[in-house]
């Protein structure tokens, strides 16, 4: 088994890089008549079944002076999906390349990254169709407020990469990864501000979920794209993201290098 890769080895790869997110894309939805359109049409139809349910069924008024609930659920369902869908498949990420793995030399630390950039793919599309409809509904954020967004992007692209590092080295030689980690995005779902307010908890019990990573991103996610999103988060709670999210990055990896040579042996 080679060594472990370097920056500069996974830089010089980026092109097969792509390659593999393409053909993640277009393998997920072979064989079918829209094909990879249906990675954008899934998170779009499941945000339309959410803006139904609350804007006619449940009809939760929003604060006053403040941004429509509809419209602070859907964006943060939009940040949600990509996360969600990236460690999902980051899950997966060496064991369905175990092909790639056994007869190919390559930097296998471009593996778990092929997922964060084939989500990437179809979560900028989303946004897009998202921001049309905000800015349609008067409801977009303008000035230098949209031009934020990245810093969440980043911020979130660097949370589920730790995680994919992680958890791709440990379902090789653990096959339960995958189960529990559905399992654990179903409760991390609800544990994470998108469909309920801080403010419908106890003030202690808020400023518990306050600390959750995706919390943040959800909450900067908002405030970079709708026009009357409060500010609920400090300083605090960017430092405290940031060093989780690049320590959970820095001891992926050191685990994925470490197990990297017994992948083969094990798949």
């Amino acid at each position: 088994m080679a060594r472990p890769a370097t920056l500069a080895e996974i830089w010089r790869s980026r092109s097969l890089l792509q390659r593999l997110a393409r053909s993640q894309l277009r393998d997920r939805y072979s064989g079918s008549a829209l094909g990879a359109l249906w990675a954008l049409l899934q998170p779009l139809a499941f945000m339309a079944v959410f803006w139904f349910v609350f804007a006619f069924g449940l009809r939760i008024a929003s604060p006053a002076g403040q941004a429509s609930f509809v419209a602070v659920l859907l964006v943060g369902l939009g940040a949600w999906f990509w996360f969600s869908d990236t460690v999902a498949n980051g899950v997966t990420a060496v064991t369905g390349s175990a092909y790639m793995v056994k007869k190919v030399a390559f930097p296998l630390e471009i593996l778990p990254l092929a997922p964060v950039l084939a989500s990437l793919v179809v979560h900028v599309a989303v946004m897009i169709v998202l921001g049309v409809g905000l800015a349609w509904a008067g409801a977009l954020a303008g000035g230098w407020r949209v031009m934020t967004l990245p810093i969440y992007m980043i911020g979130l692209a660097v949370l589920a990469t730790g995680l994919s590092y992680w958890l791709s080295a440990l379902h090789v030689f653990h096959r339960d990864v995958a189960q529990t980690t559905a399992v654990v995005l179903q409760i991390w779902f609800w544990l994470t501000p998108i469909v309920w307010s801080p403010a419908t908890f106890p003030p202690e019990w808020a400023a518990r979920l306050s600390w959750n990573p995706m919390a943040w991103v959800i909450e900067g996610y908002r405030h970079a794209l709708l026009a009357d999103a409060p500010r609920t988060m400090d300083a605090s709670h960017a430092v405290v993201f940031w060093i989780v999210s690049l320590a959970l990055l820095a001891s992926g990896v050191a685990l994925f290098r470490r197990m990297r040579s017994d992948f083969a042996d094990t798949l």
